[in-house]
């Protein structure tokens, strides 16, 4: 049928060669909503990491500046994961997502977030690419979880590729 179908809690080596980090998204999620958590991006990037998959994530700067960013602590394991080259750093002025989407289109990636994109598709006028649009974000985003520190990717994801 030419699609890949795969569920990821399965072996995730199952998943496309790269997974793309909404890190904000990811932060806030293992942060129950409330804080900012760079160790939930850590965890969801160790996860993939260790099914064999290239990780990268995208943060926008405001989020590593030390006058309105992360505590100390938070802000040492952000400037880590920026220097091993997990995390890339967007403008503050840009739309961070954009990053993450486009970054996955052009290397046929899945995006771990929570957002379900909805401005990126809404805002296409023509109805085939607007359907189109939000057929791939469909099929390329992997919605999770957090279980205390356990990383809990959404069982019923298929990546159509």
């Amino acid at each position: 049928s030419g699609k890949s179908l795969c569920r990821a809690l399965k072996p995730p080596s199952q998943l496309p060669h790269l997974v793309v980090l909404d890190a904000p998204n990811v932060a806030m999620r293992h942060g129950n909503g409330k804080k900012f958590s760079a160790r939930g991006i850590e965890i969801a990037a160790n996860y993939y990491i260790a099914g064999g998959h290239r990780v990268v994530g995208f943060i926008p700067q405001h989020h590593l500046d030390e006058r309105r960013g992360p505590d100390p602590e938070e802000a040492s394991l952000l400037q880590s994961m920026v220097e091993s080259g997990l995390l890339v750093i967007t403008p503050s002025q840009d739309y961070d997502d954009s990053y993450c989407i486009t970054y996955c289109k052009q290397h046929n990636g899945c995006v771990l977030t929570n957002d379900l994109y909805r401005d990126h598709y809404t805002a296409v006028s023509d109805h085939k690419e607007r359907e189109a649009a939000r057929r791939w974000i469909k099929g390329h985003t992997i919605s999770f979880t957090f279980v205390g520190d356990e990383f809990l990717p959404n069982p019923d994801f298929n990546f159509v590729g």
